[in-house]
């Protein structure tokens, strides 16, 4: 259960980071730059996040969701129970920030 200093901890650093950042149209997170980083090719952008949830710098909550991302932007490889997992965590995140 998330309690109500999360979510608004979560809504203030959504907003901080928003500033100055582009919405991606496939899996709407939040970037800056011309594309979204999860968008290029056969890059894996979250092969780092292991390194940087040992060092306590990156949760795992926020590891599944750059999965996600990446998961929504190569669909045709994916089946439809890993594409449905993702649209629901997204959403799942998009709905935490609205609270």
């Amino acid at each position: 259960m998330v309690t109500f200093h999360q979510k608004s901890y979560r809504k203030r650093r959504f907003c901080e980071r928003r500033k100055g950042m582009k919405q991606c149209n496939v899996c709407e997170g939040l970037f800056y730059g011309e594309e979204c980083p999860f968008g290029i090719g056969d890059q894996h952008p979250w092969s780092e996040d292991y390194v940087l949830m040992k060092t306590g710098k990156l949760r795992s909550d926020e590891h599944q969701r750059n999965v996600a991302r990446w998961v929504l932007h190569g669909a045709s490889e994916h089946t439809e129970g890993v594409l449905n997992w993702a649209k629901s965590l997204m959403q799942k995140e998009k709905n935490l920030l609205k609270m």
